[in-house]
């Protein structure tokens, strides 16, 4: 297993070039143009290949959408399987995890549950935080090999089943529904004939279980609610802390840092720390952190 940092895409372009049998992928965006072409390649040699995204609304500019869809259809005419996860989950309006409240942050006017980054071959697996798009941005990529490969492709079925497969329903596909209590799910079909949106209000605690941390490749929240779980590795850090993260204020505001109105009841953080997140959100962060927190270590933001 290897781990790395960078704005170098090479390490997908090798991987999709030396794969022979299937290419597996989950991407919360694919507008590249590049790896469109890459992957249209590898159909035209017999390679099986499926996509898991979002549809063309999840874009919030206009403009783009054209652009986008006609990229979906090269692909679709290729022989490339795309499964459109289409399914929201909550309000942004109405949830703390939209940094406006906005029902338009982030892209489009919908609130996707789909945010994961895969690509899974015979040859490797990688778990990353790259979209596949026509921008060099520095990303993660933690990248595997034999026999954990079943494990990515484990998670990949899994996905589908929920969001994708189809169900007893008419034209509701996505087995998500069928855990879900009675009263939610007439609510979520009638609002789908109304609408033609299959919307979650919010998942039923029954489906995201707050676990503690256990190593492994796991699906949030169905696996465990995704914030504890960084919560609790944040908060139980003893020698350092290195954090990459597009924003983190709303991470910095749910730590178990000592302030100064309750210090009897919170960790003081003295262990070095290095945090690394876009340049205007840094700034809000650095601020939220000499609100709320004493740090008593050296504190090293980048941007």
């Amino acid at each position: 297993m290897k781990f790395l940092f960078t704005n170098n895409k090479d390490i997908l372009i090798n991987i999709i070039k030396n794969a022979e049998e299937f290419i597996k992928i989950i991407a919360f965006q694919f507008t590249s143009r590049e790896f469109v072409d890459l992957l249209i390649e590898k159909s035209k040699l017999g390679l099986i290949i499926e996509l898991i995204t979002l549809p063309v609304d999840s874009y919030s500019k206009e403009e783009e959408r054209s652009k986008i869809k006609n990229l979906f259809n090269e692909l679709l005419d290729n022989n490339i399987k795309i499964y459109f996860c289409d399914w929201e989950v909550g309000d942004p309006s109405l949830t703390t995890t939209s940094m406006s409240g906005r029902i338009n942050e982030g892209g489009g006017n919908k609130w996707y549950s789909l945010h994961g980054k895969l690509l899974i071959t015979e040859q490797a697996a990688i778990l990353m935080s790259f979209n596949f798009i026509d921008r060099n941005l520095f990303e993660s990529f933690l990248i595997t090999e034999g026999k954990n490969i079943a494990k990515f492709l484990e998670l990949f079925d899994k996905c589908k089943n929920l969001f994708i497969s189809p169900t007893k329903i008419k034209n509701i596909n996505g087995k998500i529904i069928d855990k879900i209590n009675e009263n939610e799910k007439r609510e979520i079909i009638n609002n789908y004939l109304k609408t033609g949106r299959k919307l979650i209000r919010d998942y039923p605690p029954e489906l995201t279980p707050e676990k503690n941390i256990v190593p492994g490749l796991h699906l949030a929240p169905f696996d465990g609610r995704l914030r504890k779980i960084l919560y609790d590795l944040i908060n139980s850090s003893k020698k350092f802390l290195y954090l990459v993260s597009e924003s983190l204020l709303k991470i910095w505001s749910n730590l178990d840092i000592e302030s100064d109105r309750s210090r009897k009841h919170h960790r003081v953080f003295n262990i070095p720390m290095r945090l690394c997140c876009g340049r205007q959100r840094a700034a809000a962060m650095f601020l939220a952190a000499l609100r709320s927190a004493l740090i008593t270590r050296p504190f090293t933001g980048h941007n």
